[in-house]
């Protein structure tokens, strides 16, 4: 919220970490739902949901759970909320 612009991400080969920021950058800035801006983690931008990068998918995944266990959608509040608050990292 309180960065200087343009945001410059940097990752080995401009996939995985960069599709997940990318895509909390939509979660929380545009109107995109949780299904569009997972989108920047498909294969065609060269992410595999397979050995560690696979977290990054069940980081989405443990916040679409928390969606429908409080029977709502996704909207910037909501995901803030839920990633400030109740996330837990790692193994948990």
């Amino acid at each position: 919220d309180h960065t200087e612009y343009p945001v410059l991400i940097h990752c080995k080969r401009g996939a995985d970490r960069t599709g997940m920021s990318s895509a909390i950058v939509q979660l929380l800035y545009t109107d995109a739902t949780l299904s569009q801006a997972r989108r920047q983690l498909w294969p065609i931008y060269g992410h595999f949901e397979f050995g560690r990068t696979a977290a990054m998918d069940a980081f989405f995944d443990r916040y679409e759970a928390w969606l429908n266990e409080k029977g709502t959608d996704h909207t910037p509040a909501r995901f803030r909320e839920w990633a400030t608050s109740v996330y837990t990292p790692g193994p948990a």
